[in-house]
């Protein structure tokens, strides 16, 4: 009896895994860390997240428990209990629920018709058919009455940046390229007017900005090209509106105060970045 007893016991040893470990992850669950699940889902985001930068599923998955293990770590040296954590912890909570708002908002702006498009591109003639590459000199200085008559009265570049010195100005002076089709309508205009060597003055702000053109690329978007890259801008111009239609609504509807002197001089703008 006490022989049969003991070869019972040990063929059910011998069907239990060794250390008796738990079965492999299966189903939407791909990893375990100490106990955790990985799953799909969580996977999806990090794919998300990584951009398509082209890295295997399997490695993003090695990132996500690489990423869990110091988390875990991090709680154990207490770290999800200090006041800084606690603060980014609702920070990052509350942009990923204002993100994802907007997502659903952009998701809901009808696409634009061909009249929208047209228009759309007839309105903006340096981002379509005069769109051009700019190579430029700059100058930002603080908005005075003496910076602007320095730089409304210079005949050229170099000629603003010896007044501008003469008047006391703190300046800074830079140079680049950009693309008219990336920026505002009125800066590309004066921009484009600037071809002839005079400097274009724009207001931004407190400060002001001139430029003095060098090199001037043309490089016209049109057809098929230039209404799809007018349908994006116009939605996106339509999302801006409805995003800071909302904001307004919401502040219109809510409490707001402020520590004296804290108070911004006008609401945080609503476009989407």
């Amino acid at each position: 009896m006490k022989r049969g007893l003991t070869m019972l016991l040990g063929g059910m040893a011998a069907a239990l895994p060794a250390g008796c470990a738990k079965p492999p992850p299966e189903g939407q669950v791909l990893a375990q860390v100490n106990g955790t699940d990985i799953t799909r889902r969580d996977l999806a985001v990090e794919t998300q997240e990584a951009g398509g930068d082209g890295m295997p599923p399997m490695d993003l998955l090695g990132k996500v428990v690489d990423r869990t293990l110091l988390a875990n770590a991090a709680r154990d040296d207490g770290i999800d209990r200090t006041p800084e954590y606690l603060a980014a912890v609702r920070r990052n909570r509350e942009q990923l629920l204002a993100d994802m708002y907007v997502q659903r908002m952009g998701r809901a702006i009808p696409a634009p018709g061909p009249a929208d498009i047209a228009d759309y591109i007839a309105r903006h003639p340096q981002a379509f058919g005069r769109r051009a590459m700019i190579d430029f000199r700059r100058i930002d200085v603080a908005r005075t009455p003496a910076t602007e008559s320095a730089l409304r009265g210079a005949p050229d570049f170099d000629a603003a940046v010896g007044q501008l010195a003469s008047v006391g100005a703190k300046t800074s002076v830079s140079a680049g390229t950009l693309d008219t089709g990336a920026v505002p309508a009125d800066v590309a205009t004066a921009l484009e007017q600037a071809r002839g060597g005079r400097l274009a003055i724009i207001p931004s702000g407190s400060s002001l900005v001139a430029y003095a053109i060098g090199g001037y690329r043309p490089i016209p978007l049109s057809g098929a090209d230039a209404s799809a890259a007018a349908a994006r801008s116009l939605t996106l111009e339509r999302l801006a509106r409805a995003v800071d239609d909302r904001l307004r609504e919401a502040r219109e509807r809510s409490t707001i105060r402020f520590q004296p002197g804290l108070a911004p001089a006008t609401p945080a703008g609503g476009s989407p970045s």
